[in-house]
């Protein structure tokens, strides 16, 4: 039985790719062989649910031509336990991994600052592997990335709990490698990230910048998975050409799919998420309490959401009604120690004037020297002291390509490590601009 089963699995690895030899046939066990019929032991019914609808021709068909007649297969589920014992590779059940409950899109607040990266989750988790995929989701620190990509996870399990979901960070991948290398177990760690998933969805991707093993094992993981059809979603605080130290190949498999960026929520949408997140709390938070945060936190979410906790704790220790005057209070040290954000228009009108230019011909064409100094000069300041990508300032710069800008900021960060004049000068604007 065994020399028969070796040659029939031979031939069936041939008419398969090796991921799916590897997930579904190694971990079959034939355990009885008479008359025209094999009984093979399985993980569970789901399992042989699966593997009848996908794998099933291929295996009679090996059988059939190791055999030279027709055959049948029936299966025996065992003991989970025992089974895993037997074959530690095998695919663990569907299921939707480290998802946080609250995270869903019934909680999160579309403005016109996300509602294209929301549009984009809602079209990846309602038609997985087949729509945007990749999808690329970036932005600044606090914004709702996290939230977006657990949603995507709840809502494509929710569609079809067939669907295997795992969530993780790059530096959980990162830790996982190290780990499987050490112990001498880079097969299991492949069955788990290429295999054993059909939606991988992966926070903070910025975190595999500067591990070239990392980003050569997450380069055969991406294709392996893309090539199978299988959904992927990354978040990441940068656009991917700002992105130091990443592969070329592996940057531009971020670029495949659809990128989307979330950028920092307008007034309008901050009170929305404020009155979201109170009721959620069960906190009552009036309209003009509300706007009085708001105008304070203007690039962060998180940051509202721990104003409203600070809040909602002292209210409910002293009793004492929440009123714009006890927000002011009870808020007075956290908005002091706000930094003012500063706005392209202002740097190109400091670096202009400290440069003898105009911020039109700073936005010119121009290649003068003494055009394209102050032009750089700008340009790095602006990346530094903004919110704003690399794009969008792209654009605020006369309609140039991002990659003019990161040229430039690179170029004067090079230049200010080793001329002390040109840092000082960089620091006195810098300085200008926060007063």
């Amino acid at each position: 039985m065994q020399e028969h089963w070796q040659e029939v699995m031979g031939i069936a690895q041939g008419e398969v790719r090796a991921f799916e030899f590897r997930n579904w046939f190694k971990p079959l066990k034939p355990v009885h062989w008479h008359n025209g019929t094999v009984t093979l032991q399985v993980r569970d019914a789901e399992f042989q649910e699966w593997f009848i609808e996908h794998f099933e021709p291929v295996l009679l068909r090996s059988l059939e031509e190791v055999l030279q007649k027709p055959m049948m297969v029936e299966y025996k589920i065992v003991d989970r336990n025992l089974f895993e014992t037997v074959s530690p590779a095998a695919p663990a059940p569907p299921a939707a991994t480290e998802l946080t409950r609250e995270y869903i899109f019934d909680n999160f607040v579309v403005g016109p600052s996300n509602h294209m990266a929301f549009a984009a989750g809602k079209a990846v988790a309602e038609r997985s592997g087949k729509a945007y995929n990749p999808l690329f989701i970036y932005g600044g620190t606090g914004l709702g990335k996290t939230h977006l990509l657990h949603s995507i996870g709840h809502y494509s399990h929710q569609r079809n709990p067939r669907l295997r979901v795992l969530y993780i960070t790059a530096e959980t991948y990162f830790h996982d490698m190290t780990t499987s290398i050490r112990c001498k177990s880079m097969e299991q760690f492949r069955v788990k990230y290429r295999d054993a998933c059909d939606v991988l969805l992966v926070d903070d991707i910025q975190f595999l910048a500067g591990k070239p093993r990392t980003q050569e094992e997450f380069f055969h993981t991406f294709n392996a998975l893309h090539a199978a059809g299988k959904q992927i979603a990354f978040t990441s605080d940068r656009f991917p050409q700002e992105l130091p130290e990443l592969e070329d190949r592996l940057r531009s498999r971020f670029e495949w799919g659809l990128i989307a960026e979330i950028a920092a929520p307008q007034l309008e949408t901050r009170v929305a998420i404020l009155k979201a997140k109170a009721q959620r709390m069960g906190m009552a938070l009036g309209d003009d309490v509300a706007l009085t945060i708001a105008k304070q936190v203007k690039d962060n979410i998180r940051e509202l959401e721990s104003c409203l906790k600070t809040l909602h704790l002292v209210s409910a220790t002293t009793g004492e009604p929440v009123t714009v005057a006890m927000a002011q209070e009870n808020l007075k040290s956290y908005f002091r120690s706000r930094i003012r954000r500063v706005s392209v228009e202002q740097i190109l009108r400091q670096v202009g004037h400290g440069y003898g230019v105009t911020d039109v011909e700073i936005k010119s064409r121009s290649r003068k020297k003494n055009i394209a100094q102050p032009r750089h000069v700008a340009m790095y300041l602006a990346r530094r002291l903004t919110v704003h990508s690399f794009p969008e300032l792209g654009e605020r710069f006369g309609g140039r390509d991002h990659s003019s800008v990161m040229a430039a900021t690179r170029k004067i960060d090079k230049q200010r490590r080793i001329d002390a004049t040109l840092q000082q000068t960089l620091d006195d604007f810098e300085q200008k601009l926060r007063r």
